[in-house]
């Protein structure tokens, strides 16, 4: 990346024969749209991050706490879930959003990302705050019962911020891995200002 496209095609890239250039960084910012392609996979990410806090907590807290019926069987099929790979779902999932003609606009085009990053994400996001409630005892539960809490009011008020750990771990994990997919996004984007930094590289 320091190197001149000269240098890169004789095979001399790391004698620097004509110096170090770091005007290459700012030529690929500016001229090749990378700040777009950044800040809309930090964008994704975010967003992406924020709604799967927002569904897989409470998710998880109710599979890991409460015993219902078919409880075991969700457990199931989200382990089992973890185990197939992205790349097998993205093209049927493109398939079914293409045709539905969701791919027309900006807007569509973004909200339909973040969708496919979130569902993607939720069964690893949710065994992973299933492990981490795991931990946390459920005296401070009975007590919060017991002085008439609600359960709803008791997993935001108590068990929620007990939980702050687990939740930053798993929010990194997936902001890492949502801001470095690029397939899916090349699939789903033909448009430079919706397409993320990683995207071109396919």
């Amino acid at each position: 990346s320091l190197s001149t496209p000269a240098d890169i095609f004789k095979g001399t890239i790391f004698e620097f024969s004509s110096g170090i250039h770091f005007e290459n960084y700012s030529r690929a910012w500016v001229s090749s749209n990378v700040s777009v392609f950044f800040l809309n996979s930090l964008l994704y990410a975010a967003v992406s991050c924020a709604f799967l806090i927002l569904i897989c907590a409470p998710y998880s807290y109710v599979l890991q706490r409460f015993n219902f019926p078919g409880a075991k069987v969700i457990k199931t099929a989200l382990a089992a879930t973890t185990g197939v790979p992205v790349i097998m779902v993205i093209i049927p999932l493109y398939m079914i959003v293409a045709q539905a003609g969701l791919l027309r606009a900006e807007m569509t085009n973004r909200i339909v990302l973040i969708a496919l990053f979130v569902a993607t994400k939720i069964p690893y996001t949710t065994i992973f705050l299933m492990a981490y409630f795991e931990t946390i005892s459920r005296s401070y539960e009975e007590a919060a019962a017991i002085d008439g809490c609600r359960p709803t009011k008791t997993f935001w008020r108590i068990v929620f911020p007990m939980a702050q750990g687990g939740l930053v771990t798993v929010t990194i994990f997936n902001f890492i891995n949502i801001n470095n997919i690029s397939c899916s996004p090349f699939l789903c984007n033909f448009k430079s200002w919706s397409r993320g930094a990683n995207h071109d590289n396919l």
